[in-house]
């Protein structure tokens, strides 16, 4: 428990900044017609320490409109934020200049190739979970075992 604990006050330390540079690319896609919402773990209040921030672009099929953005010299991204990873199509890694925070952005919330057995035992793993401090480290376990075992 002592180590969860500790999980979650890191955790919480980095939220502030975590969810202001999640709004900073949001707002720079949005300048430009291109809709963005943070998602996943920081917003649900159950994300590790080092966990990315989850980026929603859903009306940029395969993040074309993000990448001209990301790669034009003077665009509203020079400066501000660098491509780490180009990992598919409609999925890139980015880094906050100046910062260690990390942005997964990616145009669809739910993908094809989830495992099923990932989905079923976080099902069952959480059921168990009744008050809400029993519920968030129970995500927080199942994190770092889906981290283990991708």
């Amino acid at each position: 428990e002592e180590v969860l604990d500790h999980l979650i006050s890191v955790a919480a330390g980095r939220k502030a900044e975590i969810m202001r540079v999640a709004e900073e690319f949001c707002d720079i896609l949005e300048n430009i017609n291109i809709h963005a919402f943070p998602h996943g773990s920081w917003v649900q209040d159950c994300a590790l320490p080092d966990s990315l921030v989850d980026i929603c672009v859903p009306n940029d099929p395969f993040l074309t409109k993000t990448r001209e953005a990301l790669m034009k010299k003077g665009g509203p991204f020079a400066g501000v934020f660098t491509l780490v990873h180009n990992i598919k199509n409609w999925r890139v890694i980015l880094q906050r200049k100046g910062s260690t925070v990390q942005l997964d952005v990616t145009c669809r919330l739910l993908h094809p190739d989830e495992p099923q057995k990932k989905t079923e035992h976080v099902r069952r793993s959480i059921e168990w979970a009744r008050d809400p401090k029993q519920m968030k480290q129970s995500i927080m376990l199942l994190r770092l075992w889906v981290r283990k075992h991708r």
